[in-house]
């Protein structure tokens, strides 16, 4: 494998790494708001 190649490669994990960790924290962002709306909700009645 040549130079060129490991830099592609790598290119594409660090791309990949980035799309999943931003997936990891959009959906414990939205978990995090759900269970927010939950207790507010639960706080009006």
């Amino acid at each position: 494998m040549t130079l060129h190649w490991w830099h592609v490669a790598l290119s594409w994990v660090a791309v990949l790494g980035g799309f999943a960790g931003a997936a990891l924290m959009i959906s414990a962002r939205a978990r995090a708001a759900r269970r927010r709306l939950a207790r507010l909700e639960s706080a009006e009645r």
